[in-house]
């Protein structure tokens, strides 16, 4: 936009994010900075989101101090019970894009002060078309996160390092993270990795830079028992699984009865168990098993007795899939409470 002469109104900006609560929250926060900016802003929202907006949040106090933003509301074409989430999201975005453009350009048409510039959401390309057919300016704002665009802009370092599939390298960070803290504390620690995980690392990472200044951390690495070509990830996970018990496990065992000094604790995987303690139980050696699952997953754990004393099992509706997708453990993705 042009610099706004002395003594001119203000810009007058329409903001129009995708009406899912993901996409409304960062526009909101961008239409914010606006404001305080002493920028007009007219934020189309959908009836659904803005009823539930008004219902459960500030929004109305937090945007009521600025004298030039207003709200002005479509219909998302979708019915009142529709869930707009899960398996049925692509629903709202066609019936946006069929039934709320037509009320949109109703409403720009009559919009006054004229609008001089628009932000839409990034995945609603058809508000090109829109802005064009009014010759308004228009930016398209994304709404990701940061760790979203890092993983974009990251994508062709890691096509091009052959880093895709992602190969169980969840496992193993999180415990050179925990490696790393024993090795600050001044332990000797000596890590148990596999061939082709520490190839992939020596080869794409820092990790030899990073523990060399651990004077008492060392690398050692045992077969997986699969060739070099297995995916190691996705459907043939179990493979790797149960090769690891099988074949690896005598390979641990003799490690462990030769290595030097000889080992005072075990820390294994927590998924490891049947692999790990059998020998650490044989060899009379100490082990704490140590689960490498994200801070999401244990408060799912944690927070599981008060879903089921709440009778929230068996999750009904179409947010089941992302809930099981995301946190829910395994053993509680039942359809019937007397299955978990």
């Amino acid at each position: 936009m042009e610099e706004t002469p002395a003594g001119s109104p203000p810009p007058h900006v329409l903001i129009f994010p995708f009406p899912g609560q993901g996409f409304v929250n960062p526009m909101l926060n961008l239409a914010e900075l606006l404001a305080l900016a002493g920028l007009k802003i007219t934020f189309i929202n959908s009836n659904h989101n803005q009823e539930r907006l008004i219902r459960y949040t500030n929004i109305q106090p937090r945007f009521g101090r600025y004298p030039g933003f207003q709200f002005l509301t479509v219909w998302d074409g979708l019915p009142a019970d529709h869930p707009r989430s899960g398996h049925r999201f692509v629903e709202l975005f066609q019936s946006v894009k069929t039934v709320s453009m037509g009320m949109l350009k109703e409403m720009v048409i009559g919009i006054r002060p004229r609008v001089n510039f628009m932000i839409g959401d990034g995945i609603m390309g058809y508000l090109i078309d829109f802005a064009d057919e009014f010759e308004i300016p228009i930016l398209h704002f994304r709404t990701i996160s940061g760790c979203c665009f890092w993983a974009f802009f990251s994508m062709p370092s890691v096509i091009q390092a052959h880093q895709l599939p992602v190969k169980a390298q969840g496992h193993v960070n999180a415990m050179l993270k925990l490696a790393e803290l024993l090795g600050l504390a001044g332990l000797n620690v000596t890590f148990l990795n596999s061939e082709y995980n520490h190839e992939r690392l020596v080869l794409f990472t820092d990790i030899q830079a990073r523990f060399a200044e651990y004077p008492g951390f060392r690398f050692r690495t045992i077969w997986d028992g699969l060739p070099g070509d297995h995916p190691r990830s996705g459907d043939r996970f179990m493979e790797m699984f149960e090769s690891v018990k099988m074949i690896a496990k005598p390979i641990f065992r003799e490690m462990l009865i030769t290595i030097r000094p000889p080992l005072n604790c075990i820390i294994g995987d927590g998924i490891m168990g049947s692999v790990v303690d059998v020998v650490a139980n044989e060899l009379q050696i100490p082990i704490i098993h140590f689960r490498t699952i994200g801070a999401s997953c244990f408060w799912a754990y944690f927070s599981l007795l008060h879903v089921i004393d709440d009778k929230e099992l068996p999750i009904i509706g179409t947010c089941l899939l992302l809930l099981l997708l995301l946190v829910i453990p395994t053993f509680s993705r039942n359809r019937e409470l007397s299955d978990v």
